[in-house]
C-alpha cells in the first residue's frame, strides 16, 4: 500500500507530543503503566517527596525510552504548554476541593455516629434536650471518646491547609486513579465478601452446630452435675475446718525443741 494511502487513511497529528501520546510503542506504555501506578500509591500515602522524585524519574524514563526530545519541544510552544498546564490545574482545583471536603467528612462522622449511641443511652433525640447534668456527662464523654467539643470543627485559618489542597491539585489524576483502585480492590471487594458471608450466615451455623453437637451434647450432660459436685465438695470442705465449724481449716504450728 503506498504511504500516501497510509497518510489518508490514518494521518499523524500535528504536534509530537500528541503524536507520542497516540502512537507509543510497548515499552514506552508499559514503563509508563508502571509509573502511574507507583504514583498512584505514593499520592494515596501522602507521600509528597516520594511522589515528586517519582514523577521526575518517570519522565526522564519516558523521554529517553521514546528518544522525545521533551526539553526542546517545551521551549518551542510555550503556548500549548500554557494552555495544557491551565486545563490540568482546572481539573486539579475541582479534585482538590473534593478531597478537602471528604477529608472532613471523615473526621466527623465518627463523631456523628458516636453522638447518636450518646444520646440513645441519655434517653434523648437530640442534645438540645440534655439538662445540666447530662450535658456534663455527655462532655466528659465526649472528651473521653477524643472528640473535644470546645475545639472539634473550628477551622478558622483555612491557610493551614493550602500545601495539602496544593499536593491534591498537583497529582490530582493520579489521586483519582488511587480513590477508584483502593474503591475496587478493598471497599467493592469487602462489600462484596461481607454480603457474601452474610448470606451463607445461617448455612454456615448449621454446619457449626452439626459438627459441634457431640462437644454440645456433652457440656450439656457434664457442666451442671460438675458444678453441683464442685459445689458440694467446697462446702463440704468448708464445715470440716476450723473449732466450731464453717471457714477454713485453721494452721497447727508444730515447734520441734532440740534434746538436752
Amino acid at each position: 500500500m503506498p504511504s500516501s494511502l497510509l497518510l489518508q487513511v490514518a494521518p499523524v497529528p500535528a504536534e509530537p507530543f500528541l503524536s507520542l501520546l497516540l502512537f507509543g510503542g510497548a515499552l514506552f506504555w508499559s514503563a509508563a503503566l508502571f509509573f502511574v501506578l507507583v504514583l498512584s500509591v505514593q499520592v494515596a500515602r501522602e507521600a509528597s517527596g516520594a511522589a515528586f522524585l517519582t514523577l521526575l524519574l518517570g519522565v526522564a524514563t519516558l523521554s529517553w525510552i521514546s528518544r522525545f526530545p521533551l526539553q526542546e519541544w517545551v521551549r518551542d510552544h510555550p503556548g500549548t504548554v500554557l494552555r495544557w498546564v491551565a486545563v490540568y490545574y482546572a481539573g486539579g482545583v475541582v479534585w482538590a476541593s473534593w478531597k478537602f471536603v471528604r477529608f472532613h467528612r471523615r473526621k466527623v462522622r465518627p463523631y456523628l455516629e458516636w453522638r447518636t449511641r450518646q444520646l440513645q443511652q441519655l434517653g434523648v433525640a437530640s442534645a438540645s434536650e440534655l439538662d445540666e447534668e447530662q450535658a456534663f456527662r455527655f462532655q466528659e464523654a465526649a472528651a473521653k471518646a477524643g472528640f473535644p467539643l470546645r475545639t472539634m470543627g473550628q477551622v478558622t485559618d483555612l491557610r493551614r491547609y493550602r500545601r495539602d489542597f496544593a499536593f491534591w491539585a498537583s497529582y490530582w489524576p493520579f489521586s483519582l486513579l488511587g480513590t477508584l483502585l483502593r474503591f475496587v480492590v478493598r471497599d467493592a471487594f469487602a462489600a462484596i465478601f461481607h454480603g457474601a458471608f452474610a448470606a451463607l450466615g445461617a448455612t454456615i451455623r448449621r454446619w457449626l452446630t452439626r459438627l459441634y453437637r457431640d462437644v454440645h451434647a456433652d457440656r450439656d450432660a457434664v457442666l451442671a452435675k460438675a458444678e453441683a459436685y464442685r459445689a458440694r465438695q467446697a462446702e463440704a470442705e468448708g464445715g470440716e475446718g476450723g473449732e466450731g465449724g464453717g471457714g477454713a481449716p485453721v494452721a497447727r504450728r508444730v515447734v520441734v525443741r532440740p534434746k538436752p
